[in-house]
Parts: structure tokens; sequence; C-alpha cells
């Protein structure tokens, strides 16, 4: 009876997502003047399948920056990443936690040459300290955020809510002989038996608590074209990461 009275959104249609008949996907967004952005999908970068309802549902593609909806649109910039995620409804988005870091670098850009901690530094090391501070070079050690949208939130959990496990588990018939009590004991025992169908001992052994909370849909643009660490090709390209977060370079393999 839910599925009657609820919204488009309540049934998973996002109206700022539109498929093309190729499949592609073109995601409508704001840019920071609040002028409406598209962006089409060439292919998917990253899509881990969650185990549960509850997780985060991360999705990434590699986008182009289009200059309308329509299949034939004009590509306005290539080369870009879109990622799709289900934040927890009170967690703060990438663009906000990256906007905090700066804001703290900023204030802190006063007292480096007061910071005993600092002064410690090695002279070329506290000359390029204050090079990254001064010049605002410690923004390439981020990626560059070119548009976001926060979108629907998910409902919370009623109150007279009730968990009930094996609900999508197939149903289990139980065949006996007339008059049997064998089969008798086994349906109505609590305690999983070794002779029983894995679905129904599942359904049988006690729920693990966990917490539903409202989730937040959230998007963002990256200029910066990254290959996920299980697509690299040598442990060398693996190892490459870490020297790449210390020097603040990248370059990903084509």
């Amino acid at each position: 009876m839910s599925f009657l009275f609820a919204r488009e959104a309540e049934l998973g249609c996002d109206p700022k997502v539109k498929r093309l008949l190729d499949n592609r996907l073109v995601f409508g967004m704001e840019d920071e003047q609040h002028n409406p952005t598209f962006y089409r999908t060439v292919r998917t970068l990253s899509e881990y399948g969650s185990c549960n309802i509850t997780g985060r549902m991360t999705r990434v593609w590699e986008v182009n920056h289009v200059s309308g909806p329509e299949a034939d649109a004009d590509i306005l910039r290539s080369g870009l990443v879109l990622k799709g995620v289900w934040l927890d409804e009170s967690s703060p988005t990438e663009r906000l936690i990256q906007s905090e870091i700066f804001a703290a670098i900023e204030c802190r850009k006063a007292f480096i040459d007061t910071n005993q901690c600092v002064q410690r530094l090695e002279p070329d090391a506290l000359k390029e300290l204050k090079h990254l501070v001064e010049e605002e070079r410690y923004k390439t050690y981020f990626l560059t955020i070119l548009a976001d949208l926060e979108g629907q939130v998910s409902k919370s959990v009623p109150p007279v809510a009730r968990r009930k496990r094996g609900l999508l588990c197939p149903e289990i018939k139980h065949v006996g002989t007339p008059g049997s009590h064998r089969n008798i004991e086994r349906v109505s025992s609590s305690t999983p038996q070794a002779n029983q169908p894995e679905e129904e001992r599942a359904a049988q052994r006690p729920a693990v608590p966990r917490v539903f909370r409202p989730k937040r849909q959230y998007r963002s643009v990256c200029a910066e074209l990254c290959d996920t660490v299980g697509k690299m090709r040598s442990p060398d390209e693996v190892l490459k990461v870490p020297n790449q977060t210390l020097s603040g370079e990248c370059s990903v393999p084509a």
C-alpha cells in the first residue's frame, strides 16, 4: 500500500538524473553561482555494491561537462569525475570538510614564524612550507571540487517498526508424512538445526543490533581524473600513491 501513495522521489526517481537511449546518464547540478550545469557520463570508474541498504552506495563516473541534458549536447570540458554517495544526514559534505581544512590553514598562516614546532624544521623544509602556505600551493594536495549537490534525505524509521529476520528469504515449505512429529519439531524449534537449509537457520539466528539513520544524497564533481587503486597495473604504481600524497604531484596512467 505504501507504494500507492509514494512520491516519485520515494520510488527512486531522481528528477536531476536523465538516462539517455544509450544508457548514459546526465546529471543536473549547480555551479558556485547557482547556475544549472550538466554532466554526461563516459564510463564507470568505481561501483561497489553495498551488502546492506545502510551502506554509502558510492559510485564514481568519468563525465564530460556538457551544455544541456540532450544526448547531442556540446562538450564544454572533458575528463572530469563525478561521485555519488549517500551520507548520514548529519555528516559534513566533502566541500565543507575541505573548506574547513583550508580555513584552519589560513588561520595559522600568521603563526609560522613564531610556532616552536615549525621552527625546528630544516631551513629548506621551512622555506618550502612558507611557500606552500603563502602562495596557497597547499591546495594542490586536494581534489578541485567544481560543483556539488545535496539531494534527497531518506525517511526515518517509524517508532513502531520492528525488525523481522528472514523477511527477504524465500519461503521454505516443510514436507512430512501425516502424523509425523519430527517435522513439527523442526518447524516449531527456534534453535538452528544441522539438517535445516541455510536460509532457515540464518532467519533463526539472533539479530545483530543496528541503528538505521536517515541518509542524505550527495554528489560532487572534481577536476582531477583518477583511477582506483584496484585498477592499477603493477605494484610500482601502487607505491607511487603515498609518494604522490607527500609530493602533491599526480600522474595517472593512460
